[in-house]
């Protein structure tokens, strides 16, 4: 294990300010698809933060015009004193969330996903994780960074896809990744694994409308930085994608190189630079850096993930990282 992880390299740890008086925690999310169970995630968002016990609020930015969430946010902020709600024209996740982070006030930022129901136990982690004061990036299925950090890369970008992944393949250089996921790292994952399937599961909460998916497969070519190679290492893995498909990614690289936005570049894609980043800290038990945290680490992945990753980075080679890992 050593032999495979020894080209990562290891930065400093710098610290950040842990007085409890100077900590606020801002935590944002956006909702541009009116998600069923946004009420019920919120309010176990607002469950979090109070048991952390440090000062926070809740941003989430709302898509204007929606009466069903007109109707939903105005009842939240009746029960909710911390509840901040922001309108955005845009279907854009990454301008609702720029837009939301701008208005918040934390000095340490929690980005959350609306579809996701978080547990109290996430509590503890972020809780530690301020507590050790560490200048860091938390990636625990929620992302949780100091708020210098998310702004020196210049925030989240225009993007309707994989926003997350850009945003972190900027901060790579700037600070050390600790990985604690307790979900696997869905919301990750997720925004990484090509939406170039025959499948359109990855696509449901985008939009039905096709025209939508086309949008969101060019910017996750930008987010990732993915090669046409990319995409196809990993379709063979997945050995669903027709000929159509094939076409398809030709003819969304063609366009996604043309827009205004140009994708942050590595050796590799960004997407095997993070995973490469979570599998380092989870080998190297950077959790245990943290106190008072009983739960156990793991990823999550779909088997055609970890094969294309075993075969793509020198890092995913050995088998004893399946005991870190759940096979979906």
């Amino acid at each position: 294990m050593n032999d495979v992880l020894a080209f990562l390299g290891q930065g400093q740890n710098e610290t950040v300010s842990k007085d409890p008086d100077q900590v606020k925690i801002s935590f944002i999310t956006s909702d541009l698809y009116s998600f069923k169970n946004l009420e019920k995630n919120i309010l176990k968002i607002d469950d979090i933060g109070e048991e952390i016990g440090y000062r926070f609020e809740i941003i989430v930015a709302g898509k204007e015009n929606n009466n069903y969430d007109n109707m939903l946010f105005s009842d939240l902020e009746r029960k909710l004193e911390n509840l901040t709600i922001v309108r955005v024209k845009s279907g854009n996740q990454g301008m609702a969330k720029r837009i939301a982070t701008n208005v918040s006030s934390g000095n340490f930022l929690v980005f959350f996903e609306s579809s996701l129901s978080y547990s109290i136990e996430f509590a503890d982690i972020i809780a530690s994780y301020l507590r050790s004061g560490e200048k860091s990036v938390l990636l625990s299925d929620l992302i949780v960074m100091p708020r210098d950090l998310f702004f020196n890369v210049g925030g989240f970008r225009d993007l309707r896809y994989a926003e997350d992944i850009d945003l972190l393949a900027r901060i790579y250089m700037s600070a050390n990744t600790i990985a604690y996921p307790v979900l696997g790292c869905k919301m990750l994952i997720t925004q990484g694994i090509p939406l170039f399937g025959t499948s359109t599961e990855p696509w449901s909460d985008l939009s039905g409308s096709g025209f939508k998916i086309r949008k969101a497969q060019r910017d996750q070519i930008l987010a990732c930085n993915y090669r046409i190679s990319d995409i196809n290492g990993f379709a063979a893995e997945e050995k669903s994608r027709g000929l159509f498909a094939g076409i398809v990614v030709k003819v969304q690289f063609f366009f996604a190189r043309r827009l205004r936005i140009s994708p942050t570049v590595h050796d590799q894609n960004n997407f095997l630079i993070l995973m490469d980043k979570i599998l380092e800290s989870l080998v190297l038990k950077d959790y245990m850096r943290f106190d008072g945290i009983n739960m156990k680490p793991m990823l999550s992945m779909p088997g055609a993930l970890r094969n294309y990753l075993s075969k793509a980075s020198v890092a995913w080679k050995s088998h004893e990282i399946d005991n870190i890992l759940t096979i979906e």
